[in-house]
Formats: C-alpha cells, sequence, structure tokens
C-alpha cells in the first residue's frame, strides 16, 4: 500500500485539507491598512483576534474539505481495487476543483461587499496543490491497472 505513489499523493491531500481546516481562509487588509482575516467560521477578525464582521459561515468551503478528506482516506484504504479507486479519485478531483470555485467566490464576494483587498497566503496554493496531487494520483493509479492488465493478458 505506501509503496505505491498514488498513496503518497493521496496522504498529502489528506494532510492539506486538514491544514485548510484550521486557521484563516485568506487574509485581507482594508483602507487604513488593518489586516483581517476570513476564518471558516465565517467571521472576519482583525489580527488581534477581535470580530470585525461576521459573513455567511462556509459551510459549503467545511462540506467540501470534509469530503476531499473522506474520499483522500477512503481511496487511501481502497487499495486492492483499483477501479473503485479510480472512481473516489475523479470525485476528489471533481470536488478540488468546486473548493477551488467556492474559495474564489467568497473571496470576491467578502472583497466586494467590505471593500477589502486580499492577499494570498502560503494556504492559497493548498487548493491548487490539492487538484494536481489528485490528478496525479489518478493518473498513477491508471498506470497501475494497465499494467495489471497487460500482464494478465501474457498469462
Amino acid at each position: 500500500m505506501i509503496q505505491r505513489i498514488q498513496t503518497i499523493y493521496l496522504s498529502l491531500l489528506v494532510f492539506m485539507s486538514l491544514v485548510l481546516f484550521s486557521g484563516s481562509v485568506f487574509s485581507c487588509t482594508d483602507e487604513t491598512g488593518q489586516v483581517i482575516k476570513l476564518m471558516l467560521s465565517g467571521d472576519l477578525t482583525d489580527k488581534a483576534g477581535q470580530p470585525f464582521a461576521k459573513v455567511s459561515p462556509l459551510w459549503p468551503v467545511m462540506l467540501l474539505l470534509g469530503l476531499l478528506t473522506a474520499g483522500s482516506v477512503l481511496a487511501i484504504l481502497l487499495y486492492n481495487n483499483r477501479r473503485i479507486q479510480m472512481i473516489v479519485t475523479a470525485g476528489i478531483i471533481i470536488i478540488a476543483a468546486g473548493l477551488i470555485t467556492a474559495l474564489c467566490l467568497y473571496a470576491r464576494t467578502v472583497s466586494h461587499s467590505y471593500k477589502l483587498t486580499i492577499h494570498p497566503g502560503y494556504k492559497a496554493i493548498f487548493p491548487l496543490l490539492i487538484l494536481v496531487f489528485s490528478v496525479l494520483a489518478f493518473l498513477s493509479i491508471r498506470k497501475d491497472e494497465r499494467l495489471v492488465r497487460s500482464l494478465d493478458r501474457l498469462r
């Protein structure tokens, strides 16, 4: 199980989605230069942690992150059945694209509603890396499946 590269890719997906659960989603600055962070709970907080404003909760983002984590763990555990593992990984790719879309929509909505400037941090690259690693995992699983099928033809 661990010797297959897709397990490493899927483990990285689990790690990155759990990191996205903690802390702020992205940070912004207002006209005065005050740094404001958007939390998954929907709170806009300043650097000291004081509430700045209440936005609608980011439950779609939380749901997508939960599905990513659960799907990645499920795909790791399905190492014996590559076909189902490919289907689950294809679903992870779709969920990762939805996560990127949801985060972009929230960032745009918050920046226009409160006249804030978005400043991407290190967590801003995680959704893109999740998408890349899920595609790499899918391609690795497909490569393994093709190898097994070609060996079955030789027997």
